[in-house]
């Protein structure tokens, strides 16, 4: 467990740096779901994010937050279905890591078997079938760009603000490099954004080919060294059902992944 082992001093160690003049607030440990998985897979992915949650079921923010073992949770909790600290494994947190979890069973069965069949992951009722996709959580590496506790919705520009301190930043790239992925899923255009700037100082980015219009946003690509950067909408997006969405990361993560395996070979 050497990266993970990695990972959680280097948080511990800039604990009053990431957490930017919040004492009241808590940091949301993040980093690789499971090391011995994600170390199997022949390409590395990493889900990119804005923010951890603090609202509580009534959407109220407490006045103060402890530290918390996210990855942990999501490795028990989300994709083993282990109740921690008497909070029940079903309904699942239930609408950002249901979506999840079906893009990453796709984008996975894309590396492995060249192709995806993901209307095979859906119940006779539309619904996703959670059993058969949560595992896939554990084959990645998940990370927000705010290691403190956040709101229900995320105030972009204060999110940028915090993101290119330069401490901050410096901080977010000893960690983008100790996981060193291979593909970024940017979970949001204002995510994206920010990776261009922290990660890779205004790389320019070019549309992703698609046959599925999804309204209003053609999503976007950047190679920053020798990893992708995906453009792509939070889990919990409602714009589009369940199954309109899996489509459309089945298209695009099989036209990624043959971008990627491309520069591999032109770079060889």
């Amino acid at each position: 467990m050497e990266k993970t082992s990695q990972l959680k001093n280097l948080i511990c160690e800039n604990r009053d740096i990431l957490l930017n003049g919040q004492a009241h607030n808590g940091i949301c440990y993040d980093g690789i779901v499971d090391e011995d998985s994600y170390n199997k897979e022949s390409i590395k992915l990493l889900v990119l994010m804005k923010e951890t949650n603090g609202n509580d079921k009534k959407s109220k923010n407490s006045n103060s937050h402890d530290d918390w073992d996210y990855i942990d949770w999501i490795k028990k909790q989300q994709s083993e279905g282990i109740p921690i600290n008497g909070e029940a494994a079903n309904p699942f947190y239930t609408y950002t890591f249901r979506k999840l979890c079906l893009w990453l069973t796709e984008f996975f069965d894309i590396v492995e078997k060249g192709t995806c069949r993901f209307e095979e992951y859906f119940t006779d009722d539309g619904k996703i079938d959670i059993t058969r996709v949560r595992s896939s959580l554990k084959k990645a590496a998940i990370i927000n760009l705010k290691k403190s506790w956040g709101n229900e919705s995320t105030d972009a520009r204060e999110l940028y603000n915090y993101a290119v301190k330069p401490d901050i930043s410096l901080i977010l790239n000893r960690q983008m490099k100790i996981i060193s992925p291979d593909i970024v899923l940017c979970c949001s255009p204002v995510v994206f954004e920010i990776a261009r700037k922290v990660y890779g100082d205004g790389n320019e980015p070019f549309l992703i080919k698609s046959s599925i219009t999804i309204p209003n946003k053609k999503m976007r690509l950047m190679f920053i060294g020798k990893t992708i950067f995906v453009e792509f909408y939070h889990p919990a997006w409602y714009g589009k059902s369940d199954y309109q969405l899996a489509a459309y990361a089945d298209e695009v993560f099989s036209w990624v992944l043959q971008s990627y395996k491309k520069e591999q070979s032109d770079s060889h």
